[in-house]
């Protein structure tokens, strides 16, 4: 069961690249599963990587050229 949210969130994040819609999916599949402590590890793996998408966004904005990033595909060019 847990693999099948898990596809869903990873491929909004991922290849989508909608950080907020993931993290509602995330947040869906916790609620509907609220006694498996291997979502709620899963959700805090997912927050840490959602908080390095939105630092590496944040460095872009701000004029940091060196690093570019595909968000979509997560390659640095």
């Amino acid at each position: 069961m847990l693999d099948f949210w898990l596809i869903g969130v990873y491929t909004e994040l991922d290849m989508r690249g909608n950080l907020f819609s993931s993290r509602k999916l995330m947040m869906q599949a916790i609620r509907n599963n609220p006694e498996s402590p291997s979502f709620y590890l899963e959700y805090f793996k997912y927050e840490v990587k959602f908080y390095e998408k939105i630092k590496t966004r944040i460095q872009i904005l701000n004029g940091d050229q060196e690093k570019k990033i595909d968000f979509i595909m997560d390659e640095e060019d």
